[in-house]
């Protein structure tokens, strides 16, 4: 059986070191994950108003999110604004430096 060809220099063991490795944490994650889910209770509907509420505060903090974005794009568009407004006064100002 032809085996993959490897760096030079590269143990052996490395490639099925790795594997073992990813093997592990993988298994961990995965179990960490079902263990969770073993422990989720099934929600009544009298409980779901909560989970309203915690989308409308979820919304309105997207939206304060994308309001200050707005306000950032704002301050650039202004800025630029300013920049080349003076750079257009400066040309058209008589005298040497011009």
């Amino acid at each position: 059986m032809k085996t993959a060809p490897r760096a030079i220099g590269a143990p052996k063991f490395l490639g099925a070191a790795l594997e073992l490795l990813f093997a592990v944490v993988f298994g961990v994650m995965l179990g960490g994950l079902v263990g969770r889910m073993r422990r989720v209770k099934a929600v009544g509907v009298r409980k779901v108003c909560v989970m309203a509420g915690l989308v409308v505060i979820a919304f309105f903090v997207v939206l304060g999110s994308l309001a200050m974005m707005m306000r950032g794009l704002g301050v650039m568009v202004g800025g630029a604004f300013v920049m080349v407004v003076g750079l257009a006064a400066h040309d058209s100002l008589p005298g040497e430096w011009s």
